[in-house]
């Protein structure tokens, strides 16, 4: 490969990284600097990815010196594709260089500057990082850049990961204003956050305007119902989304058996758990497992989750054994 162009070096970095071999990916990429063939500008995504995949901070930074290099074009399309990989823990401050790089080369305005702070605002929900989603939405709004639907969902995430019930409503308002209201993906991340921060008077006024009912929204307000120790209203809203002609899944099953376990009631958690292979042919995971356990381990049937777990299908996880040590607990066994 010593011959080849960067045109087809960067096809072989593509090709890798889209096959999830980032290691590989990385030795291409350092043997490509090692034979003297420049980068150019699509070849630091298919880096980074790989970077980011491997948790590896230093060797993203390889990226950061070429952009100084003779025939290396920095331009929006560059730029977006280098920060949704810098948006991972490990390429924190790196993100924020590059995307202060973005505001700085005036690719802040109109619908490319949004695609910049889509890209770190979304980078940064899916890897946790609530508070810069935060702080990164505040700087967006001081800079006078008007959201999407896709910052606010970004948003309305993190707040419901930090349980930001204040800046929520905030951005409730701001969908409102930008004329969102009636978007069904901001509707189901409405009802999330305001679910899982305990308002669920709220939550329930939003779902109850949306004319067609996904399985999203149901499972978030069905969790929302469950997780704060109303169990009969989830069941009743479980059983209203069933007779609606929603399928159920295994993730809304997760939070039925859930809401089961926190209101203590062990027999109809017993059948909804049958119901799953039975009726809807869905295999229980782990997490259905650990949700029964914990359902047995509450009412004092410790012998009867042992066995559950003695006949699991797939491997018990430590959610499961968590479960299990923690009825141990509190019965003193």
């Amino acid at each position: 490969m010593t011959t080849t162009s960067t045109t087809l070096w960067n096809t072989r970095l593509r090709e890798l990284a889209k096959q999830c071999l980032f290691s590989e990916s990385l030795n291409v990429y350092r043997q490509m600097l090692r034979f003297g063939h420049p980068p150019n500008a699509s070849t630091f995504p298919f880096a980074l990815k790989s970077c980011a995949a491997l948790s590896l901070p230093i060797t993203g930074y390889y990226s950061i010196p070429m952009f100084s290099k003779p025939g290396v074009e920095v331009n929006s399309v560059t730029m977006l594709g280098l920060i949704p990989g810098c948006a991972a823990p490990v390429h924190l401050s790196l993100g924020m260089c590059l995307h202060g790089s973005s505001v700085k080369c005036g690719l802040d305005v109109d619908f490319s500057g949004l695609i910049t702070w889509n890209a770190m605002i979304s980078g940064y929900a899916q890897n946790g990082l609530a508070t810069h989603v935060l702080n990164l939405y505040r700087e967006m709004e001081s800079c006078g850049v008007c959201p999407d639907p896709v910052t606010l969902v970004g948003v309305l995430s993190s707040c419901t990961h930090l349980g930001a019930h204040g800046v929520g409503h905030e951005v409730e308002r701001r969908i409102e204003s930008c004329g969102f209201g009636s978007n069904p993906y901001l509707k189901n991340a409405l009802i999330n956050m305001y679910a899982r921060c305990g308002n669920l008077v709220k939550a329930h006024a939003i779902f109850n305007t949306m004319p067609g009912k996904s399985l999203i929204s149901w499972t978030a307000i069905i969790s929302g119902y469950g997780m704060h120790g109303h169990g009969e209203i989830a069941l009743e809203l479980f059983d209203e989304m069933i007779t609606s002609g929603i399928r159920p899944d295994k993730a809304v099953f997760v939070t039925a058996l859930s809401a089961c376990s926190h209101a203590g009631l062990t027999d109809e958690g017993l059948e909804y758990f049958a119901a799953m292979e039975k009726q809807y042919r869905l295999q229980p995971g782990p997490e259905h497992y650990s949700c029964m356990v914990d359902l047995l381990g509450r009412a004092g049937r410790l012998m009867e989750a042992k066995e559950l777990i003695g006949s699991m299908q797939v491997k018990p996880d430590g959610g499961v054994w968590g479960a299990l040590l923690g009825a141990c607990k509190i019965h003193k066994m």
